[in-house]
């Protein structure tokens, strides 16, 4: 496996009947930690259903959601067999189930001392900036595959 190579787009428009793409552990493991933050967001309205329980779980489903969706984007369309991608998607991976374990309770959650909001924004953003990294890279590749073929 090499060090980095160019991610390729998973699926080329031809004729030709497409292979199956596989699940990998890290796939299910990212949607494990998912489960356990609308499991853990889920206290907060089972303690008292109000519009402060509300929108706190609105938000933090509504902030992972936004994680979830991008990786599972960027997982449809290319796929990259490198250590580099391996290590970044690992990052990712940290950062979402590091925010899932701040999301405790909402006592801790509103207090701004305790720092779980501090943990939860800051995994939120890293994992965002990890994802743009890859946005980035592709749109990079993708200039550099349009120049070679002119």
């Amino acid at each position: 496996m090499p060090l980095y190579s160019i991610p390729r787009p998973c699926y080329e428009w031809t004729d030709e009947d497409r292979k199956e793409k596989q699940t990998t552990t890290g796939d299910l493991f990212y949607d494990l930690v998912f489960v356990g933050v609308i499991f853990n967001s889920g206290h907060f309205l089972a303690d008292e259903i109000s519009w402060r329980n509300f929108w706190v779980f609105f938000a933090t489903i509504i902030c992972m959601y936004s994680a979830w969706r991008s990786r599972l984007h960027e997982c449809s369309l290319i796929e990259a067999d490198d250590y580099f991608h391996k290590v970044l998607h690992a990052a990712q991976g940290l950062s979402v189930a590091l925010a899932a374990n701040s999301i405790v309770s909402l006592d801790l959650f509103e207090d701004y001392v305790s720092g779980a909001v501090l943990t939860f924004s800051s995994c939120i953003l890293v994992t965002t900036l990890l994802h743009s990294v890859i946005w980035i890279e592709l749109f990079f590749c993708v200039r550099l595959q349009q120049r070679r073929n002119q």
